[in-house]
């Protein structure tokens, strides 16, 4: 593994912080591991490994999304310039590059929208979406309030990142991953104080309607997989027997690959 330091146009003196897992031969896929709130990029590490034998021909990367792993404030529309100066660099390193996208969470937010980039859209392969979460568009600019759209009821009542990928223009491939391990006590979204691996009965989860959105938003010449899964919860890389949820992962990503090789 290799630690990269990317400039951003956007962040010039705040570079941002890559794992770099080559492929032992050389490849023009790569697969990008995005995480979400609070997600660092060196949890990333064993499933990243484990990639890399289990699917020979792609270079791995894990990055954290700038700022959350950190507490800044961020612009949560911005959150894509990462994404962004990521593809564009390896796509000036690699000739026809494919790029597959494995997001959680709020990273969904981001790949979304390199989803319907006339830029980097068309570089896409495959985009694996692990829980994700939706959020209203352009509602405020300021992460710490940023626009969550479904707890224990999802009713959006405008444009939510899920709705952008109606508008898909290329050949990406979308799969969709829903965790629908349930909080024993609640049926609601359990705050941070409340879990972990000592109180395993408050995993956070996800609505069903709101992750099922983003299949259902896709074009039906775009959809890949729907996938249920009921071991692992929300957070995998934070919550539960991290060794079986990482393993899980991996096999649900190779699953999705299957066809893509």
């Amino acid at each position: 593994m290799k630690e990269l330091l990317l400039k951003n146009k956007k962040f010039p003196n705040d570079p941002l912080p890559i794992n770099y897992y080559p492929a032992r031969t050389k490849a023009n896929r790569i697969l990008i591991l995005l995480g979400g709130s609070g997600n660092n990029r060196d949890q990333f590490d064993k499933i990243a490994r484990a990639l890399r034998r289990k699917i020979p021909g792609y270079d791995i990367i894990a990055y954290s999304t700038r700022g959350l792993e950190v507490g800044k404030e961020y612009p949560l529309k911005q959150l894509s310039a990462d994404l962004e100066e990521l593809v564009a660099y390896f796509s000036t390193q690699k000739r026809n590059i494919r790029i597959t996208l494995v997001a959680t969470s709020l990273g969904a937010y981001q790949s979304c929208f390199l989803s319907v980039s006339k830029k980097f859209g068309r570089l896409l392969d495959t985009i694996i979406l692990l829980d994700p979460g939706d959020y209203h568009l352009y509602v405020t600019n300021n992460y710490k309030h940023y626009p969550w759209s479904g707890f224990d009821t999802y009713k959006p009542n405008r444009k939510t990142i899920s709705m952008l990928l109606q508008d898909i223009t290329s050949n990406v491939v979308i799969h969709v991953v829903n965790f629908t391990l349930r909080n024993m006590s609640s049926d609601g979204y359990a705050p941070s104080d409340e879990r972990g691996q000592d109180n395993p009965k408050l995993f956070p989860r996800l609505n069903n309607d709101m992750v099922r959105s983003f299949y259902e938003n896709t074009p039906k010449k775009n959809r890949g997989k729907y996938i249920e899964d009921d071991t692992i919860p929300h957070s995998f890389l934070r919550d539960g027997n991290l060794q079986a949820n990482e393993k899980r992962v991996v096999q649900l990503i190779v699953e999705c690959l299957a066809n893509h090789q």
